[in-house]
């Protein structure tokens, strides 16, 4: 086992033996080294233990690669809320959903977006038959700041941007006065 003290490496003889004069303090770049030093033997064992390497992906062909694109590029759409006194407007990205892929839910002050779609892929060729599947769900439950009527809302889809409409209950007032 070995001992960092003022970020020389020491067995536990050395300490022993050692006075407490060289003892330095323990640094944020002491710990950071530590850290390192920590992941990468834990990287190494890992490998080591699993018989895989960090290089996994990179042997891959380009072809197989390209098929796994559409499984490992998910990401979270994103959503914007935008205040126009009266109402409030989500804009959603939800690229590749259709109309009846998508339910979108009100309640007094929130909405909840789900959407679910799953796609197919069949390919036949002389000596293989490859099947492959995959879905995608998205849910998010959006609190509002205030309630809104959920019977006057409204929700479009369109080119894979949803627009939903949502009409204060009561929209505040804004109220100037006057700076003296």
């Amino acid at each position: 086992m070995s001992y960092y003290y003022g970020g020389k490496e020491k067995t536990a003889e050395e300490v022993k033996k050692g006075n407490r004069d060289e003892l330095a303090p323990y640094t944020a770049w002491d710990i950071q080294q530590d850290f390192n030093r920590m992941m990468n033997r834990f990287q190494r064992d890992f490998e080591e233990f699993w018989g895989v390497s960090s290089r996994i992906g990179h042997d891959m062909t380009r072809r197989a690669r390209s098929q796994l694109t559409s499984f490992s590029n998910a990401t979270m759409p994103s959503v914007d809320i935008e205040d126009q006194g009266k109402n409030y407007r989500l804009t959603v990205d939800l690229p590749g959903f259709k109309k009846e892929d998508v339910q979108v839910e009100l309640e007094e002050d929130e909405v909840t977006i789900n959407a679910k779609r799953s796609q197919v892929e069949d390919e036949r060729n002389k000596n293989y038959v490859r099947h492959e599947r995959s879905a995608q769900t998205y849910y998010r439950r959006i609190h509002l700041p205030e309630p809104v009527r959920s019977d006057q809302s409204n929700a479009k889809l369109n080119n894979g941007i949803l627009e939903i409409t949502l009409p204060k209950k009561e929209p505040k007032e804004t109220k100037k006065l006057n700076v003296m």
